[in-house]
């Protein structure tokens, strides 16, 4: 959860960032590949990347969520919650 809050304190995604997602998808797709050449079992490693990257998503829109929440609490500003409210069914 630590490193979630870190990845939303950092600028928009560079050309790198790009890069290392798609390495990630070459590498789902060895590992799947492999995993069935060894006749091991057949395990959809890519559906597990995009499983996990959507929770990132979320826990990245909660986070904005909460932070608009408290900013309401705190200003008594109707605007703020109505985002918060709206944040957090984005989330879930």
């Amino acid at each position: 959860m630590g490193n979630i809050m870190k990845l939303t304190l950092l600028p928009q995604k560079t050309v790198q960032e790009v890069k290392e997602v798609e390495d990630r998808k070459d590498l789902a797709s060895f590992l799947e590949g492999f995993m069935d050449g060894m006749k091991v079992g057949h395990f959809n490693y890519s559906n597990l990347l995009y499983c996990v990257y959507e929770e990132d998503q979320a826990a990245i829109i909660f986070y904005a969520a909460v932070t608009l929440l408290e900013q309401a609490y705190h200003d008594h500003a109707i605007n703020e919650l109505a985002g918060g409210i709206l944040s957090t069914l984005a989330a879930v």
